[in-house]
């Protein structure tokens, strides 16, 4: 709404520039800037909450698979386990189907 508002006080002052002072479209010149950083302002900010929301509703989720994959750990009686994300090649046991049922994935 804001964005479309900031277009069409553009596309009307831009018609009127010939028409006024130029101080009078120094001042709508400025109006348009402060208009535009307020959009952008708000814009973080929208972008900021939703950043927050969804790290606060990923966090239970993230934390129910470390522990899942800490018990799975434990239980098999490793000292460390590795994410497959971080490795280009790896040999050895894969935790992964044991954390899925862990968890009550198939």
């Amino acid at each position: 709404k804001m964005q479309k508002e900031i277009q069409e006080t553009y596309a009307k002052y831009e018609k009127e520039q010939a028409k006024v002072t130029p101080e009078v479209n120094q001042t709508r010149g400025k109006e348009l800037q402060d208009k535009t950083k307020k959009l952008t302002e708000y814009q973080e900010m929208a972008t900021k909450e939703v950043n927050k929301k969804e790290e606060e509703l990923y966090k239970p989720i993230l934390q129910k698979a470390q522990n899942a994959i800490n018990d799975v750990a434990k239980e098999k009686g490793f000292d460390y386990v590795l994410s497959a994300s971080a490795l280009v090649h790896a040999t050895g046991y894969d935790l992964l189907n044991d954390v899925k049922t862990k968890l009550g994935i198939k």
